[in-house]
């Protein structure tokens, strides 16, 4: 197996249903996939690997625990959810973690002394079904969640991004990052005959304050100068007034060029 350019983290997700461990993720251009069947397997390829890349496993028995699982042990380490884990392990958790609860849901609970995923647990239950609306996020404190593993996915978003050696406060050269950054993302959607409808810039001041902008485009577009144009309003949207220290630029709500084409002559 050979490696193009170091890989910064690698997440594992187990796939309860087919018994199998799948391994990916992407850093910058170089992206690796593998199943793989076993646990010592992997912590062999930690072991081999460690000087090249950072490797984050973890399982659980379903989406909602994998994710959390996901959380601890970030970028080098192991963790596994197991069904003897619960409710312990959910209990002290603040009660945002749970994936379907809103932020203004969970303002709700707090006002109310609601604070924990235990907090929870000793709340009336048909109370907390008024409040919670969906079964969905009752299930998920109880460790449930039968959201099927989607093993194929389209992608929503494709984008580059660069923590900076040095900070820099110059517009002039963070912008020449990101029109860098443009001509790479469009020759990846020249090769992949994507669309996209929604332009973000991302930038992290060197203070780790982070600000997004966004600019939708009035229909879908794979044209340059139409992308570039796009990048030069966000830019003008953004405070240069202290060093930035991340940049990123990410083109979302993507759509086959293909599929266009035919829906267009679909619909004559």
């Amino acid at each position: 197996m050979a490696l193009s350019e170091p890989l910064r983290v690698l997440s594992l997700f187990k796939d309860a249903s087919l018994k199998t461990w799948s391994l990916s993720k992407a850093s910058h251009n170089f992206v690796f996939s593998a199943i793989v069947s076993s646990t010592s397997f992997l912590l062999a390829l930690m072991s081999s690997t460690s000087r090249f890349f950072k490797i984050a496993l973890f399982s659980a028995y379903n989406k909602f625990l994998a994710k959390l699982a996901s959380d601890w042990n970030k970028p080098d380490g192991i963790f596994e959810i197991k069904k003897s884990d619960i409710p312990e392990l959910l209990k002290p958790l603040p009660i945002i973690k749970i994936h379907g609860l809103g932020k203004k849901t969970a303002e709700r609970l707090n006002r109310i002394g609601i604070f924990t995923i235990e907090d929870l647990y000793n709340y009336p239950q048909d109370l907390l079904q008024t409040i919670l609306g969906e079964r969905d996020v009752y299930d998920r404190i109880h460790g449930i969640d039968l959201r099927p593993i989607v093993r194929n996915y389209e992608r929503k978003s494709y984008g580059k991004e660069t923590t900076l050696d040095v900070d820099i406060d110059d517009q002039h050269e963070i912008t020449t990052y990101l029109l860098d950054y443009l001509d790479k993302i469009y020759e990846v959607m020249k090769g992949k005959k994507w669309l996209c409808k929604t332009l973000v810039v991302k930038i992290k001041y060197t203070d780790f304050e982070q600000i997004t902008r966004s600019h939708s485009f009035d229909n879908y577009t794979n044209h340059y100068e139409t992308l570039k144009e796009g990048l030069y309003l966000l830019i003008d949207q953004i405070d240069f007034y202290k060093p930035v220290r991340l940049v990123g630029l990410t083109i979302s709500n993507l759509e086959s060029d293909h599929f266009r084409q035919f829906s267009l002559l679909d619909s004559d």
